[in-house]
């Protein structure tokens, strides 16, 4: 969510190719190791895998890029993401997201074209008037 109310969508890969996944490794598991069908089918889940990081790079790539040609200054929140992963309930959609790889992307595209990045401290009062 950016500061003038503008939602960034979550594209999340993995809900989207799950079954797929879901179906090629359940295949994997029942065919013999060693086996031509065996490699033939890993090679297949590999570049399952190999599209959602694909995706997800592609995605990250495009987004940065416009917040670095919108924005001068970007302010980031310090979130504590090792909290938020122990919710079995979140901790897929985050790890989906990939967000300490879209802040790296972001900080090397800011330090290349001459932005400033600053952090914030998740304990500072954001939200709140300070009249």
């Amino acid at each position: 969510m950016l500061s003038n109310g503008t939602k960034i969508k979550n594209h999340r890969f993995l809900k989207h190719y799950k079954r797929l996944l879901n179906q090629n490794q359940k295949s994997l598991s029942r065919k013999t190791r060693g086996s031509n069908r065996y490699e033939k089918k890993r090679l297949r889940v590999a570049r399952i895998y190999e599209k959602i990081t694909n995706s997800r790079m592609d995605i990250i790539h495009k987004t940065t890029l416009s917040l670095i040609k919108q924005f001068d200054i970007i302010y980031l929140e310090d979130l504590n993401v090792k909290g938020m992963m122990k919710n079995h309930k979140l901790s897929k959609a985050i790890s989906d997201v990939a967000w300490s790889k879209f802040i790296d992307t972001l900080e090397y595209k800011a330090n290349w074209n001459d932005k400033q990045i600053v952090h914030i401290d998740r304990f500072f009062p954001s939200s709140k008037n300070l009249f």
